[in-house]
């Protein structure tokens, strides 16, 4: 991982990509099978309700490919956090480059036109339209560039990612494939492909290329990382921790490598050993933020390490008390541990943790969640339905959140805010009653979340 990551600003990796451009999050009731009449039936004859994860802010179910043991709600959480890692380790297809302010788009535009046969020229625009989120234009040039130099690797990954943006899935597949049938020792390109594969729904292709790329540069301690991250992300847990477990032995003092077999470990129902992982990973490496969010999702996980999980925790928030990313992590590990003893930690700690890292970061979605969370089961539902709707707000996409609304304005009988946002969850969820998405559509809406976060500036104004 960059050593950006590694300082506290960096927090939730998320968000070091500057600005989202979202694609794809759709999973409407008519993806999973259902009429609109369907939906509605569902929603006015609720089965049991869905077992949510407080940590889950971002979905409901674990990468797509998950058949084991572990239950949706854990994995929502994990699952949160692997795509974060996804995020920042895709932006690393990103070269360094230079980004152009809005205001040289004419000047570009101008270039590409005066010789429309030049690689320089069009490969510049298309890489500008690549940064600032105009993905569709973006294939457009770089695919003229790539007929004047079709072997210029920098414009196939950067085609590549525009076209798997715009979901023209086969075509990436295809170009990649050309590419590392000649460029055999890149890395990159492999990861890139196994990507492709991941969201055009070929998993197994989509696993045998992350262990090529292992392959390809085996010690590389990046590249190892990068490679289990990407086996966990396409439902393949126990290949990534003998994969991690075997880079830690010849890398011992690498917190990133214990970071991916905790998360590894924890896929495949391993708790007790990802903890230790985890902990690994923060002794080595105390500043390094991504394993603390994991161990706190493990808070409640054992017994026997709750208290040094907790110090731990406590010891992040001490030593960065600006972090919002600290303060969350502690009040989600105080949660989780407080619904198995509650003197562990009062409402009001929790409160006052999530509350301290919603000033350090007002648009956290995931701590407006908890929060409203917190206020439910205290039957503050006022406070409840005002931290629920600023996370749906944030997040029109989280299913859980507009679960949790529907019931704080059922239980203050308006029923029709309950009825919308019911409707909601549907159209993200699928059934209710049942924590689980068709994988498909999830490979679809968190894939395209995934590629969408390449854009790395603002969108500019369109040119006529």
């Amino acid at each position: 991982m960059s050593s950006a990551a590694t300082t506290p600003g960096a927090g939730r990796l998320r968000n070091m990509l500057m600005m989202l451009v979202v694609f794809g999050a759709v999973a409407a009731a008519s993806q999973t099978g259902q009429t609109n009449g369907q939906s509605e039936r569902s929603a006015k004859n609720p089965k049991k309700p869905p077992a949510f994860s407080a940590s889950g802010v971002q979905g409901t179910t674990a990468p797509s490919g998950y058949s084991t043991g572990v239950s949706n709600e854990e994995a929502a959480a994990v699952s949160k956090g692997v795509d974060d890692l996804n995020h920042e380790l895709l932006s690393g297809f990103v070269p360094d480059w230079h980004v152009e302010d809005c205001s040289r788009e004419s000047e570009l535009v101008k270039a590409a036109k005066a010789d429309p046969k030049a690689f320089e020229a069009n490969y510049a625009l298309g890489v500008f339209y690549l940064q600032h989120g105009d993905l569709t234009r973006s294939v457009e040039y770089l695919e003229s560039a790539r007929r004047v130099e079709p072997a210029n690797i920098n414009d196939s990954r950067a085609l590549a990612l525009a076209l798997l943006g715009t979901k023209r899935n086969p075509e990436a597949v295809n170009l990649l494939e050309g590419v590392t049938g000649r460029a055999r020792q890149d890395p990159a390109t492999f990861r890139l492909l196994a990507l492709a594969y991941q969201l055009s729904g070929e998993q197994q292709k989509a696993r045998e290329t992350y262990q090529r790329m292992v392959a390809a540069a085996p010690g590389n301690v990046d590249n190892v990382f990068s490679s289990g991250i990407g086996l966990i992300s396409v439902g393949a847990p126990d290949q990534a921790a003998e994969l991690f477990t075997s880079a830690t032995v010849a890398h011992p003092n690498q917190a990133k490598l214990w970071l991916g077999l905790g998360i590894a470990q924890d896929m495949a129902q391993r708790k007790v050993e990802a903890i230790q992982s985890l902990l690994r990973a923060i002794a080595i490496d105390p500043d390094y933020l991504p394993p603390y969010f994991f161990l706190a999702g493990l808070a409640d996980a054992s017994p026997e390490r709750a208290a040094e999980i907790r110090k731990n925790l406590a010891e992040l928030v001490v030593a960065h008390p600006t972090s919002a990313e600290a303060h969350y992590d502690y009040a989600l590990a105080l949660w989780r541990q407080r619904r198995i003893d509650p003197i562990t930690a009062s409402g009001n700690e929790i409160e006052s943790q999530l509350k301290l890292a919603l000033t350090n970061d007002p648009n956290m979605a995931r701590a407006h969640y908890l929060l409203g969370v917190l206020y439910a089961d205290s039957n503050d539902l006022l406070r409840a339905e005002s931290e629920l709707s600023q996370a749906v707000k944030l997040e029109p996409n989280n299913a859980e959140a507009h679960y949790r609304l529907a019931q704080a304005y059922k239980r203050t009988h308006d029923s029709q805010l309950a009825d919308t946002e019911m409707h909601q969850f549907l159209a993200l969820h699928g059934t209710e009653g049942v924590d689980e998405q068709v994988p498909e559509q999830e490979l679809h809406r968190s894939g395209s979340d995934l590629v969408a976060s390449i854009a790395i500036a603002m969108p500019c104004d369109r040119q006529p």
